[in-house]
């Protein structure tokens, strides 16, 4: 597994990208972005969607997150993101740095505002179950599904229709509390046994998701995560439930 050289240069700062085999065992790979602001996400699914297309339909989001970051588009921010070239990643890169929310609350439903991701289904930290629809600016409707509960969240995941998907992770929702950037000495991480109980490959959801991966993002955030080293011991555990060291997928 190598980095991709011919688009470093075209990637938003601070990411990285990896190309897998893909865990259904079919020919195709699939690929793993890893990056510290949430909001350059938007970057790599409508990189992978444009690769999908005309032959998919935008794949489902499906996201775990200790914030909703569900936050609607500005009018300013549709504008921008109505005059957005989708086909130039240069173009793409330096919006989503410099366009969008730097509070990283509004890029999942920006993204589908240009219709880049499906329906999102959404496992958060705090706050009730909630089901929603949001219309993208081509008239399309989209439901977006919130659980605090992973087994409903799983369950939903269970009933969409079949399709693709990409699995998004904050690494900021396994940590305990809200936590704030000035208050990164009380900041209590998920044990890598509670860790595990989300990230299970051998689970029914991850079962599922498998087949029909599109792409996979992972935001580090480490100013949510108690800093770099707990948001790095995060991520180790994170990837270490679903990798190996060679980065080979863990299935049974």
């Amino acid at each position: 597994m190598h980095e991709h050289p011919d688009v470093v240069k075209l990637m938003p700062p601070g990411t990285y990208l990896e190309n897998l085999e893909h865990p259904s065992g079919d020919s195709r790979n699939v690929e793993l972005a890893v990056f510290k602001e949430h909001r350059f996400a938007f970057y790599f699914w409508n990189r992978w969607t444009n690769k999908l297309k005309p032959k998919l339909s935008p794949p489902t989001l499906v996201t775990i997150d200790w914030h909703r970051d569900l936050a609607p588009p500005s009018a300013v921010e549709k504008e921008a993101l109505e005059n957005l070239d989708l086909s130039d990643q240069n173009e793409v890169s330096k919006f989503i740095w410099s366009g969008l929310d730097t509070h990283n609350d509004s890029h999942v439903l920006s993204a589908a505002y240009l219709n880049i991701v499906g329906d999102i289904i959404l496992l958060k930290n705090y706050g009730e179950s909630a089901e929603t629809k949001f219309e993208d600016r081509f008239g399309n409707t989209h439901s977006v599904f919130e659980f605090k509960s992973y087994e409903a969240f799983e369950k939903t995941v269970l009933n969409q229709k079949p399709g693709g998907c990409y699995l998004d992770i904050d690494l900021d929702f396994f940590v305990k509390g809200k936590v704030l950037s000035h208050q990164l000495e009380e900041v209590t991480t998920y044990s890598e046994g509670e860790i595990s109980d989300i990230i299970d490959l051998d689970s029914p959801l991850f079962e599922h998701l498998c087949q029909g991966l599109e792409g996979i993002t992972i935001a580090t955030e480490p100013r949510y995560c108690g800093g770099i080293l707990k948001s790095n011991r995060i991520l180790e555990t994170v990837l270490g439930q679903l990798f190996t060291d060679e980065l080979q997928w863990k299935l049974r």
